[in-house]
């Protein structure tokens, strides 16, 4: 198991490297024999997104749909995809009713949140335009925060993303008014980044 564990200089295992270069075979192979640590799924899992989205394989697309059911630490693929730069490609293979409404045990984050989050424009433009994005699931309130999509679109202060979850067909009384833990609401959190865009 330490052999699996060995990091080069940049500070890459064995199982980066593989990803990396799209070696899906070794990826199975030390996913399969479970020779990576647990906690360290995740982070394979991540890397495994890049692969993917690099190399443009099927194959990588289909070996990552199988090891959603294994990532730990309450994370889904859709989320880990949503937090990357070419996530919104894996988006139409990820997302279904029950992903996109999954919200993360540490944070209460849905993958509409965490793509706002990590300003990944075309994510959001993926997920709103797919019919298992409903009403609810732009509605979704963190179990930690309080807080809503909204409350972190005010945060991140990105005009294209406003542009996106500002549609009327969107727009909601909860949304708007929802206060979150420190009982701010959007609007406050405008006033306090300077959104201008976002309070207009």
């Amino acid at each position: 198991p330490e052999l699996f564990e060995c990091k080069t200089g940049n500070n890459k295992r064995p199982i980066d490297t593989a990803a990396e270069y799209g070696n899906l075979d070794i990826l199975q192979h030390l996913f399969e024999t479970q020779q990576i640590k647990q906690p360290d799924a995740t982070k394979g899992t991540a890397e495994l997104i890049n692969a993917a989205v690099c190399h443009q394989e099927n194959t990588a697309l289909s070996f990552l749909k199988r090891q959603q059911d294994h990532v730990r630490h309450h994370l889904n693929t859709l989320h880990l995809a949503c937090r990357q730069l070419h996530g919104h490609k894996m988006v139409f293979h990820l997302i279904n009713r029950a992903s996109i409404m999954y919200q993360d045990k540490q944070t209460g984050c849905s993958p509409l949140m965490v793509a706002v989050q990590h300003k990944q424009t075309k994510c959001v433009q993926e997920l709103l335009n797919h019919k298992a994005c409903t009403q609810d699931a732009i509605e979704l309130v963190s179990s930690v925060t309080l807080r809503t999509v909204f409350h972190i679109c005010a945060e991140v202060n990105k005009k294209e993303i406003t542009k996106e979850l500002c549609q009327s067909r969107y727009l909601s009384i909860l949304l708007v008014l929802a206060a979150d833990i420190s009982g701010d609401t959007p609007l406050h959190i405008c006033a306090k980044v300077g959104n201008v865009h976002m309070s207009q």
